[in-house]
């Protein structure tokens, strides 16, 4: 079987009067994974990462991510608040006295 590629002219002129849908939710879904806190130290730096089961939901174009703390290595579900991997949480904070006096 061969693959037929269409024109980029005639594609251009195709999408010239079709809307942009996905970009405007896409903007909101980052800005919805930016406001999250850690559910263990309450930190709000992440890494984005997927499940292959539950990346993609019908009725949903864009990835649904679980984040994972880069502070204590906690992982969640932003969006049903169900944790995964409970992590470190002594990895989140530098104590206010040293451990191991260095004299």
């Amino acid at each position: 079987m061969n693959l037929k590629t269409l024109d980029p002219e005639v594609i251009e002129k195709l999408l010239e009067e079709t809307q942009d849908s996905i970009t405007p939710l896409a903007k909101s879904r980052e800005q919805f994974y930016q406001s999250q806190a850690c559910p263990n130290c309450g930190g709000n730096a992440f890494q984005k990462f997927g499940y292959a089961h539950s990346l993609f939901i019908s009725n949903d174009p864009l990835p649904r991510y679980h984040l994972r703390c880069k502070n204590c290595n906690c992982s969640f579900n932003p969006h049903s608040g169900i944790v995964t991997e409970l992590g470190n949480i002594g990895k989140a904070f530098v104590p206010s006295v040293p451990l191991i006096n260095k004299d």
